[in-house]
């Protein structure tokens, strides 16, 4: 029994047909759907990160751009200075609010970094967590695609695949791999024209 078993998992999958092949793309698909689940996440994550490192440059760059008025006023004041008392006054002033604004300043941007990082670390540690669930499942289910060609290896082909056979469309797997090209192909046409059609609308 086992050696029967140990043969019939090493049948190419271009060999079989019906109900075995069937089985065989149900299986596939159930490893499937996880991982995608798992690389969706992993994308969200990966947008989120970016967003964040995007949101950091651009406070740093706003903090610094507000730290600006207070040197042209410091800058000023060195300048009035030459003018006895009231330049000295001007100085005196102008460092006192060149201070305050930037403490004030340099308090508001620490606290907003400090909370963009700790949002960036979570994130970071996120994707690795979704990394590794990855590449355990797909340990797990390596020997479920590894007679399936690597484009097939999704939840959208080996679904329409097995609903070919459940349908009685297709009885083996060259039968199924031409229908389902055809079907993405007016998919696509689809998607195209409903895009276009939208353009249009946009445009009237």
């Amino acid at each position: 029994m086992d050696n029967q078993g140990t043969a019939t998992q090493a049948t190419p999958i271009t060999e079989l047909t019906g109900t075995r092949l069937s089985e065989v793309l149900q299986n596939a698909l159930q490893k499937a759907e996880p991982l995608e689940r798992v690389t969706d996440q992993m994308v969200l994550a990966s947008n989120r990160a970016r967003a964040l490192q995007a949101q950091r440059a651009g406070t740093n760059a706003k903090y610094g751009v507000l730290v600006l008025p207070g040197i042209l006023l410091f800058i000023g004041a060195l300048v009035a200075q030459s003018e006895a008392v009231v330049g000295l006054v001007m100085f005196f002033v102008a460092v006192a609010i060149l201070i305050l604004l930037a403490s004030s300043i340099n308090k508001k941007h620490s606290t907003i970094i400090t909370g963009i990082d700790a949002q960036l670390q979570s994130c970071e540690a996120n994707i690795r967590a979704l990394n590794q669930q990855y590449d355990w499942l797909y340990q797990q289910s390596y020997a479920t695609f590894e007679s399936i060609p690597e484009e097939y290896v999704n939840a959208l082909a080996l679904g329409t695949m097995t609903r070919f056979i459940a349908n009685g469309r297709a009885d083996n797997w060259k039968t199924c791999v031409d229908m389902f090209e055809e079907q993405k192909h007016r998919w696509i046409l689809e998607n195209n024209s409903a895009e276009a059609l939208a353009l249009q609308q946009q445009q009237l």
